[in-house]
Formats: structure tokens, C-alpha cells, sequence
């Protein structure tokens, strides 16, 4: 398999059941043998989460990463700093004192 010059790595997002999963392995082992050398392929780890409902199996650098694909970082700083505009307004609407000032 050609790479592509731009190409850095390759991930595979597959859902699933457990029936399935031998099929799974064999295409992604297929897969693997048909790329070029040092380029890394990777599989989400979401079923795995999921499954387990636990993050322990999964390489915090997969979940890192996973959180940056779906721009998971950027939507709760936006939601932060929406709560925290709404909490001035509210505390604004407070009598001047220390204990506002505190706040």
C-alpha cells in the first residue's frame, strides 16, 4: 500500500459485537501487513470504555487523544466559561460587601 506524504498514522473506529471481533482482528492484521513500514495503526478504544465502564485497559494516550479528536477539551472550556459568566451576573445582583467581593 502507497503512503500518501501527508499520512501520519491510521485509526480504525469499528463497533462491534463480540461475534464479530475474529473478523475484525483478521482485517486489521491484513491491514497492518499492507502498510508501510513505522506507520502507526490504532483502533478506537471506545468499546472497550464502554464495555468495562472503566478508563484502566485503555492507555491514557488513546483516551488523550480520543478527547481531542471530538474536541472534547474546547466544548467544556466554552461551557466553563459560560457557568462562569452566568454566576457574575448572579453574584452582581448582590448587595456590595466583602463576602460578594469574596465570591
Amino acid at each position: 500500500m502507497e503512503r500518501p506524504s501527508q499520512t501520519r498514522a491510521l485509526q480504525v473506529d469499528f463497533d462491534a459485537v463480540a461475534s464479530e471481533r475474529g473478523f475484525y482482528r483478521a482485517v486489521l492484521e491484513d491491514v497492518r501487513r499492507r502498510l508501510p513500514a513505522g506507520l502507526p495503526l490504532s483502533i478506537t478504544a471506545v468499546e472497550t470504555i464502554l464495555r468495562e465502564r472503566s478508563y484502566d485497559r485503555v492507555p491514557f494516550s488513546q483516551i488523550l487523544e480520543m478527547v481531542e479528536h471530538y474536541q472534547g477539551i474546547g466544548r467544556v472550556k466554552e461551557r466553563a466559561q459560560a457557568f462562569t459568566e452566568k454566576a457574575r451576573g448572579i453574584i452582581g445582583e448582590f448587595p456590595e460587601s466583602p463576602y460578594q467581593r469574596a465570591l
